[in-house]
Parts: C-alpha cells; sequence; structure tokens
C-alpha cells in the first residue's frame, strides 16, 4: 500500500518527497470529476514503469489524502522508483 497526499492544480508534475509518512505528489489537473485522481495514477505508472491497472486508490477517493494499492512491484521497488525513504511508509 502507498500513502498519498495530493496536490491537485500545482504548477508542475512531480513528486515532491515524503511528509508525514506520505508520498506528496503534485499534478496539473484539478480536483474535479476524477481528474487529479487519474493524473496521480499516470505520474505513478509512469515513474515506476507499471500499468496504470497496478495501481487502485482504496481509501480517501475524494480527500488530498490517499491510500493506494498497488501490485506488481515490491514495496523496495517501488520506494527507490519513486524516491522513498527505506523508513518511510
Amino acid at each position: 500500500m502507498l500513502r498519498v497526499k495530493l496536490k491537485p492544480r500545482s504548477s508542475r508534475r512531480r513528486i515532491e518527497g515524503v511528509e508525514e509518512e506520505r508520498l506528496v505528489v503534485a499534478v496539473n489537473a484539478p480536483a474535479l470529476s476524477g481528474r487529479a485522481n487519474r493524473a496521480l495514477v499516470e505520474l505513478l505508472a509512469d515513474e515506476t514503469s507499471l500499468p496504470k491497472s497496478s495501481f487502485r486508490i482504496i481509501q480517501g477517493e475524494t480527500s488530498r489524502l490517499k491510500t493506494l494499492l498497488v501490485t506488481g512491484i515490491s514495496r523496495e521497488e517501488m520506494q527507490n522508483h519513486l524516491g522513498i525513504p527505506r523508513d518511510s511508509g
């Protein structure tokens, strides 16, 4: 599982780091009609080279604080791809 703090309508699409055990992700898309959620999944898929179907939001669909179920990659590989320190969630 991956815990994320999403920042919609950002000027840049990027992973900003880790804050309070959550990956902080900025996307250009607004939090309207699920567009920011789709942009989040696209960014994570690009960064990990996994298909978008490997990411499923299981908590926080309408919140900035989300929990995603990630399949097809080990926790260590995901941490390496996303730049998450080893001692973080």
